[in-house]
């Protein structure tokens, strides 16, 4: 037998010959030209354990309750702020006083008294203004220094994390609530409204009641196709099953990729709104201490390695100008923060890529997914070459889009997670610059 395969030396058998002269036809299968279509459909299926989750109202709880807590922390603030005068270099001031943009209430300022709390507050709300910014720069410079207090220097951290709250709701208004309610009846606040909450509540159990009842019609519907395919294929009874069969999946599809862009979007939300809690308490911690070194403790101390009152003084001041030096270099450490900040987290950026996502949603939802539901659910379709060149090029447009929306997604996310990230990690410079900044002057009043 095997002298009949391989013969003698060399190629001299038909089945040799047949093997070193194979050519294959190369064709393309039916799964091979839907593969860049099927790449557009991504989101994957809804797991049946999701089913038991409430991803846009939790979201919006979470988020209310952070806004609340930071709105109430903002107000706190600045009532404990309101009429300050905040001591600027007279010369500077009267600088920005002269400025030709129109600032209310700059006009009156007397820069020898300082600048009024409240036209540094109102600063923080035109982030793209040259005489605002130069305002905050000013007050910034003030709060972080020797003579600074730490409710002021944490203000704008506060204040941001405030309106980054207020632009997330925004982001959620125009990509996942008004996808379940109408736009009328979405509060414009971020603010927790009852009555929205049990709207939204409501009208999430009737989208898992409704989702279960078509999975359970789904399966029913297979189990029957699959069932008349084995045992009728090509009967009266075979072809309604398949009718059957096909509607229940294409709604089940519809439905899978809804409910996925909503977990998409609220796990991004969800994640943010966590860390900015973590750090809008964090900053309020800092502010409520009551100190963070013990004059006594060190006065005592430093008095047992001296014998002499002079060798004592002289130490003190040797710890103070070593305090200092720290206090000069967490301050430039904070700054290097602080530019990365107004780089990459500031509010215009977020409100550019947030339009971006908020355009893509909408272009998803009002004509690719309907271009996806036709292409995929096409009847009688053609296997002619150029209509099916045709086709691969709406694929490939819808391919953009694609790519688009998840290019942007993680822009976004990537722009978040940033600014929240650095932020936690200025608050806490701000913290152990605050603990140094107490030592220098507990320093300063022992060698009184």
């Amino acid at each position: 037998m095997e002298d009949k395969v391989f013969g003698g030396p060399g190629i001299d058998t038909d089945i040799e010959r047949a093997i070193l002269n194979y050519r294959p036809i190369i064709e393309m299968t039916e799964r091979d030209r839907k593969s860049l279509f099927q790449q557009l459909t991504e989101e994957g299926k809804v797991e049946k354990e999701d089913l038991t989750e409430s991803p846009i109202t939790d979201t919006y709880v979470e988020i209310s309750e952070v806004y609340d807590y930071l709105d109430k922390l903002v107000e706190k603030l600045e009532d404990g702020m309101k009429n300050t005068l905040i001591p600027i270099d007279p010369s500077i001031l009267a600088n920005i006083k002269d400025t030709p943009a129109t600032i209310p209430g700059l006009d009156k300022i007397d820069p020898d008294k300082g600048l009024p709390f409240e036209i540094y507050a109102e600063s923080l709300n035109h982030p793209e203004n040259p005489t605002y910014i130069q305002i905050q720069d000013e007050v910034e410079k003030y709060a972080e220094d020797i003579n600074g207090n730490i409710a002021l220097e944490l203000y704008p951290d506060i204040k941001h994390l405030l309106m980054n709250v207020e632009e997330l709701h925004y982001l959620l208004v125009k990509t996942m609530y008004n996808q379940v309610t109408k736009p009328e009846r979405i509060p414009s606040s971020p603010s927790f409204d009852e009555a929205y909450y049990n709207e939204l509540k409501e009208v999430e159990g009737r989208q898992r009641e409704a989702y279960v009842a078509l999975n359970e019609l789904h399966d029913l519907n297979q189990n029957i196709y699959y069932q008349a395919l084995a045992n009728s294929y090509e009967s009266d009874a075979y072809y309604d099953a398949l009718e059957k069969y096909t509607a229940s999946k294409r709604d089940k599809e519809y439905f899978d990729r809804r409910l996925n862009e909503q977990k998409e979007m609220s796990s991004f939300a969800r994640l943010d709104i966590g860390l900015t809690d973590k750090c809008a308490k964090g900053a309020n911690m800092q502010i409520e201490a009551d100190a963070y070194v013990e004059g006594e403790d060190v006065q005592g101390l430093l008095q047992k390695q001296h014998d002499k009152p002079e060798q004592y003084y002289k130490s003190c001041a040797q710890l103070q100008a070593t305090m200092k030096l720290q206090i000069n270099n967490q301050i430039e450490e904070k700054r290097m923060k602080e530019d990365l900040l107004k780089t990459v987290g500031n509010m215009p950026t977020k409100k550019r890529v947030h339009n971006e996502v908020i355009n893509l949603v909408g272009f998803r939802n009002e004509v690719f997914l309907d271009l996806y539901d036709m292409m995929n659910n096409m009847i009688d379709p053609t296997r002619q070459v150029r209509v099916e060149r045709f086709f691969d090029q709406v694929a490939g447009g819808m391919d953009v889009v694609r790519k688009n929306y998840k290019t942007y997604l993680q822009e976004m996310y990537q722009i978040h997670m940033i600014d929240l990230e650095v932020r936690m990690e200025k608050l806490d410079l701000v913290k152990d610059k605050a603990v140094a900044r107490e030592g220098y002057w507990v320093l300063d009043n022992l060698m009184k």
